[in-house]
């Protein structure tokens, strides 16, 4: 939804702090400026402006700028409105504004040249970002003088503007002090859609234009590297059961890590190093940036360290007032899949469709653009191969059927869940606006709240892997002795029995649908993320839509105009090569410190591990040179290590069949 913009803060919504950066070269979207090889100030020659005698310039430290040199400038009348890369702000500032003793490299202006996406290659539907000064009706009067047509959409950032034009007009509006910024609008603008944005990345300086390349080094420093991080829930949104709130979040960090070798392992304390803190609060929850509720503002994220300080590098922090769901409206999975690449160093793309475009959208998995992004940051993952075992199922077993009827405000729902890795979470939710986390994992059982009229209840299973399959019941309850005259729903198109498997990456359903009153829509809902509503109604297609690897329980739901609405599911399996970039968890329990003194020449550890495959082997080794493997795998031994007087370290990994590995350590000090 709509964001305000606060120029008047240093810190911003969205927040995520910068990394170790080059402090010389400012790394715009266009080029690498070097401001050593231009003239000292580029001041004297401004751009045209609509408001006389004030301009908006990057203004160069030789050191990172310290609050008190921004409060200096402030103090000068110098507006800090943005923050850059390269020890730099953007501000606004008079033609006589002062920067004398302020320790600064160099002030000078964005060129139009520096105000044009790459992207921009053609005539076409572009966003303009104006500076955050600029009062948005001078906005619309720029682009109308320069005949580029405004397009309207409820949800733009409050400096965003939609326009239609050709790149001669693009060109000329770019020579306007005002400008920031042009890149590609995508199709859910144009078409209307309604979106939620991200105010975008910040330091401690300010919000990161959209102007800007790069924002640090990620968490492995400079080059190419690989990172281990931890995750803490400090709480979870009461609007998803628990496990598939956690869920739905690590299945976007994995996401990641199929990529870049970086990976995700449980934390014991939020405050930890290399620790991602995540959080759901409402309002004011203690780091100076308060949500505000639903509609507005969905989370904020931080930078990694360093400079960000350890507390709150990485962290992730959601709106708890958002109606979060999985899957749909305000899906949690697609904005903790965006806030993961904020949390590893990335800053917002310019190309539609990209999961770091500025605008959330409901996605599956990474654009080539967002992949090859984060490998700028950190080393390509492997490329092995493996082969899934025994894909995760769930069953409803009771009540038999579907639909089922029923007087009753509860229904007991159970099943059974089989394969998949270790042991699985159920979670149920209604169409109705409920859901709830089940007792039990290979047998599991529920009780449903209904409403009045129609209930699609869907049940759904995720494994220790994060992988996910999901059943469905259509439960009637008759809140009177009459029957409603129910809808009749059939899917003709793909025709089968039980589930039906796909060699192709997307489908298309057609059907039927019926009913006295008429049919007002027809919608369809993937398990695995995505839905939409159907061309047609009592002749409906879904057009082409995007498969998940994995079982995909597809729902399509027909409403009557008065409310009656009948559903119906395939099960869409489809199978690809899985790439295993999925690390093992690994335990020590005993000794159950990592801090451990004793008088003995040995010692024996003992732990547990998992993995989303399986786990191949323990070793360990320590810091005196000894090393050796452990007995068992998902339940290990190792047994008297040898110990010097002194501090041994004892280092223990756990490893899988494509090279993935963990690690946990303990220190003894032998008397």
């Amino acid at each position: 939804m709509r964001r305000i913009a606060r120029a008047t803060r240093l810190v911003f919504l969205c927040a995520a702090f910068l990394g170790a950066e080059d402090t010389t070269i400012l790394h715009l979207k266009t080029r690498e400026r070097d401001p050593s090889a231009e003239p000292a100030s580029l001041r004297l020659s401004p751009l045209r402006r609509t408001t006389d005698g004030r301009s908006h310039l990057l203004v160069q430290f030789s050191q990172p700028p310290q609050p008190e040199q921004l409060q200096e400038l402030e103090r000068r009348g110098v507006k800090v409105l943005r923050a850059a890369p390269g020890s730099a702000v953007m501000v606004s500032a008079s033609d006589d504004a002062s920067f004398d003793g302020l320790a600064l490299r160099w002030v000078g202006r964005m060129e139009p040249q520096d105000k044009i996406s790459p992207l921009v290659t053609g005539d076409g539907d572009f966003l303009i970002e104006f500076h955050p000064d600029v009062d948005m009706d001078d906005a619309r009067a720029l682009a109308a003088e320069n005949d580029l047509a405004v397009l309207e959409h409820p949800n733009l950032l409050a400096q965003h503007l939609l326009v239609r034009g050709a790149v001669d007009q693009l060109w000329r509006l770019s020579q306007w002090d005002e400008v920031a910024y042009i890149f590609p609008a995508s199709p859910d603008l144009l078409d209307g859609t309604p979106l939620m944005a991200c105010d975008g990345g910040a330091t401690t300086s300010g919000l990161v234009g959209q102007y800007i390349a790069s924002v640090g080094d990620g968490w492995d420093g400079p080059g190419l590297g690989s990172a281990d991080l931890l995750y803490f829930f400090q709480s979870v949104t009461d609007k998803l059961p628990p496990a598939t709130a956690q869920s739905e979040i690590l299945r976007a960090y994995n996401i990641w890590t199929r990529y870049v070798k970086v990976s995700f392992q449980p934390g014991t304390s939020g405050t930890a190093n290399r620790t991602i803190n995540i959080l759901f609060a409402s309002g004011d929850h203690g780091d100076g940036y308060p949500f505000d509720g639903p509609g507005n503002t969905l989370a904020h994220t931080y930078y990694p360290a360093p400079p960000n300080p350890e507390s709150i590098a990485g962290d992730m922090h959601f709106d708890a007032d958002e109606n979060w769901r999985q899957g749909l409206d305000v899906d949690l999975f697609s904005v903790a899949l965006h806030e993961a690449g904020h949390a590893l160093g990335l800053a917002h793309s310019d190309q539609p469709g990209a999961v770091m475009y500025p605008y959330y959208r409901k996605v599956t998995d990474l654009s080539q653009l967002d992949i090859d992004s984060i490998r700028q940051l950190y080393a390509a993952q492997d490329t092995t191969t493996t082969t899934p075992g025994t894909p995760l199922a769930i069953s409803i077993q009771s009540p038999a059927g579907s639909p089922v009827t029923t007087t009753a405000t509860s229904l007991a729902v159970s099943g059974t869940v089989a394969g998949g890795t270790g042991q699985s979470q159920v979670a149920w939710m209604s169409d109705r606006g409920s859901s709830g986390s089940a007792t039990g994992s290979t047998s599991w059982a529920a009780a449903v709240p209904l409403s009045t009229g129609n209930n699609v209840i869907t049940v759904t299973a995720t494994d220790a892997a994060q992988a996910r399959a999901s059943v469905s019941v259509f439960i009637i309850r008759n809140g009177q002795t009459t029957t409603p005259t129910p809808v009749s729903l059939a899917i003709t198109s793909p025709a089968a029995s039980g589930i039906y498997t796909s060699s192709a990456s997307s489908i298309t359903l057609n059907g039927t649908a019926s009913h006295p009153s008429g049919i007002s829509r027809v919608t369809w809902a993937n398990s695995l993320g995505g839905g939409g509503t159907a061309a047609g109604t009592t002749s409906w297609t879904t057009g082409p839509f995007p498969l998940s690897v994995g079982s995909n329980l597809i729902t399509v739901t027909a409403y009557e105009p008065g409310g009656t609405s009948a559903s119906r599911s395939i099960a869409v399996a489809y199978a690809t090569a899985v790439k295993d970039t999925v690390p093992p968890t690994l335990r020590i329990i005993a000794p159950a410190s990592n801090n451990v003194s004793t008088s003995a020449a040995t010692i024996t550890l003992r732990g547990s591990a998992t993995d989303n495959l399986a786990v191949t082997e323990i070793s360990w080794v320590t810091s005196t040179g000894s090393s050796g493997t452990a007995a068992g795998t998902t339940s290990w031994t190792a047994a008297n290590i040898p110990l010097l007087v002194g501090t041994n370290t004892i280092t223990v990994r756990a490893h899988d069949a494509a090279g993935n590995t963990a690690w946990r350590s303990v220190v003894v000090t032998r008397r």
